[in-house]
């Protein structure tokens, strides 16, 4: 039997110099897909290159490519990441406010969603491009829509004794799907507003949720509507 004497004893400072480099390695890591992240938002993916990345993040454009291969292999861990943090955010979203007011729940789900899309707009824009041809993106937008969709579709039925549609959950699934491709159109579109007719983003908000409202049948005013609208900085 070896005795504790014979037993090498841990080297205690090359065990605290591997923590320490798995540290800086974590470091900058964490570095890399929040600079990523950062830019990808402000400009778009193809609009950010390795080097772009790599400034922002202080580090060498070597580091990149020796730790997620190339920026494709970045951008996937970046779009990971945000998938991943997005299903969180709506899973510790509280319920739409204990009030019995539907047209504050509208107002509520319509400025949480067009407030999240458009401070993603042009991250949002490069994914759904990828999905086109990439099932890694198509299933990470599948997935959050999914999420979103359904702590939507929830908030909405939870005052269902309001809506006087015939059909009430059919009525709720057909407006958020409305809704959500009304928003999309209208962050894609906005460059192309003109002059006359432009809508601004508070009046488009509020036609939508007339909209809804409407088609859902459930009564209101459109004071009640400008209320809700302005209790939310619109």
């Amino acid at each position: 039997m070896t005795s504790l004497r014979q037993t090498p004893l841990p080297d205690a400072a090359a065990d605290s110099g591997v923590h320490a480099q798995q540290a800086r390695s974590r470091r900058t890591e964490e570095a890399l897909l929040q600079a990523a992240f950062t830019l990808f938002r402000e400009r778009g993916v193809d609009a950010v290159t390795v080097a772009d990345i790599a400034a922002a993040a202080a580090v060498a454009p070597a580091t990149i490519y020796r730790r997620f291969g190339d920026k494709e292999g970045l951008l996937r861990a970046t779009v990971r990441r945000f998938t991943t943090q997005a299903l969180e955010l709506v899973a510790l979203t509280p319920g739409v406010r204990s009030h019995d007011d539907f047209i504050a729940c509208v107002a509520d789900v319509l400025v949480v969603v067009w407030r999240f899309t458009q401070g993603n707009q042009n991250l949002l824009r490069s994914v759904y491009a990828k999905a086109l041809s990439d099932d890694f993106y198509a299933d990470c937008l599948l997935t959050l829509r999914r999420s979103v969709f359904a702590a939507l579709r929830a908030h909405f039925l939870a005052h269902a004794a309001h809506i006087r549609h015939p059909q009430p959950q059919r009525a709720v699934e057909f407006t958020l799907r409305q809704a959500v491709a009304m928003l999309s159109a209208r962050l894609e579109a906005s460059r192309l507003e003109v002059n006359e007719g432009a809508m601004s983003d508070a009046a488009f908000l509020r036609e939508l949720v007339l909209s809804m409202l409407a088609y859902l049948q459930v009564p209101h005013s459109e004071d009640a509507i400008d209320r809700a609208l302005r209790a939310r900085g619109l």
